[in-house]
């Protein structure tokens, strides 16, 4: 009786990426397959502009000569400026899949504290909207202080929202940087006394940082954290 208590008590935040949208019917790329593809097109309309060097722009290997994680930095710097940020509105979809259901029946029991999330799309909220379940989102630094004291299940989006061109961080120099001291600070204490799981996370995030999801005090008490795994990924 005493294990069954102590189940129903657990509160979980669940750290999501990329991969819960990838399902059907939401289909929205990975992170990595969204940038390809943007080379994909820049080559495409290079060799339209420049038939005669076609098969030289064909051969470029962008892939095994420049890490994904700069392309977006290549895009910025060499011309598309801030107009490259309204492109990832592409990364959103309107058809919440099996995952971000799955959210909304954790929150719905009363089990779930938070999501944090790097993702831009809006099919979590969605999810929440869809089954009339509460769901606070942040997106933007001034309301993380006062938003994350709401007893409302939580969604914070780190990377910003393709509702707000403004709040995206998308590229390497923006990551490097690392997340603000008010979001660092208020998702430390979010993770603290939780149950911690990573679904559909590359982990790409944490090559600037092991903590750019700052989960190291949870850790040092003790709590768990568990990492889910799509079959053949790693």
């Amino acid at each position: 009786m005493n294990t069954l208590n102590n189940i129903k008590q657990k509160r979980y935040v669940i750290v999501a990426g990329a991969g819960i949208s990838m399902s059907q019917p939401s289909n929205l790329p990975s992170w990595w397959q969204y940038n390809k593809t943007i080379i994909n097109v820049i080559k495409e309309q290079a060799c339209e502009l420049c038939p005669e060097a076609s098969e030289l722009i064909d051969a470029i290997d962008i892939e095994n000569t420049l890490p994904v994680q700069c392309i977006s930095d290549l895009i910025v710097s060499q011309g598309a400026g801030s107009s490259y940020f309204p492109l990832l509105e592409l990364l959103n979809a309107t058809s919440p899949n099996a995952n971000h259901f799955a959210l909304v029946e954790l929150a719905k029991r009363g089990i779930l504290k938070a999501v944090v999330t790097t993702n831009f799309d809006t099919l979590i909220e969605n999810a929440f909207l869809q089954k009339a379940v509460p769901l606070l989102t942040i997106v933007q630094n001034e309301e993380y202080y006062e938003l994350s004291q709401a007893l409302t299940c939580k969604l914070f989006k780190i990377h910003g929202s393709v509702t707000d061109y403004d709040s995206l961080i998308d590229t390497v120099t923006q990551k490097a940087v690392g997340l603000s001291p008010a979001k660092r600070l208020v998702l430390s204490n979010i993770f603290l006394n939780s149950e911690i799981i990573f679904i559909g996370f590359s982990g790409a995030d944490l090559d600037f940082d092991m903590e750019y999801i700052p989960i190291s005090q949870a850790l040092e008490r003790g709590n768990n954290v568990t990492w889910i795994l799509q079959p053949g990924s790693h």
